[in-house]
């Protein structure tokens, strides 16, 4: 603070006109070139331009942030709509394999007996049918491999 009061004393009152002016001549040269930038069309088309152009960039990102609340809210129903099923078909097959061993009684020594009656052989029996050409075609293939 003295060195600011050393060179206060020093310098004389036209001195300080002098940059006072300077000063001024500087303000109204960069306030001219300003003027003279925000005058010219290309300047202003470039400023509206951008102006759009950040109007236009702030409403995809909100449109975006909206679109990803959407996606992860429906995310999230359908998470919660498996799992509601999945429970419901977790109890479901529980109350079905109580009731299976509730009526499972092995009424004959030969437990294969007891198997043969889950199984339905009428389904089976329609299943077969005389075409065997599926069988020829596996069996000329494999003739014609060399191993």
């Amino acid at each position: 603070m003295d060195e600011n009061k050393n060179i206060e004393e020093e310098t004389t009152p036209v001195e300080v006109e002098q940059t006072e002016e300077a000063n001024e001549q500087t303000s109204n040269q960069s306030q001219t070139t300003t003027e003279q930038m925000e005058l010219t069309p290309i300047a202003k088309h470039r400023m509206e331009k951008q102006k759009l152009i950040d109007e236009k960039d702030t409403k995809a990102k909100e449109d975006r942030k909206k679109v990803e609340e959407e996606a992860e809210a429906y995310k999230k129903s359908v998470i919660e709509e498996r799992e509601h099923k999945l429970s419901i078909n977790q109890q479901k097959n529980r109350e079905e394999e109580e009731k299976l061993y509730e009526t499972n009684e092995t009424k004959s020594d030969n437990p294969w007996e007891d198997v043969t009656k889950y199984i339905d052989f009428k389904f089976a029996e329609t299943q077969r049918s005389n075409d065997t050409t599926r069988f020829k075609k596996l069996l000329i293939r494999l003739k014609n491999e060399k191993l």
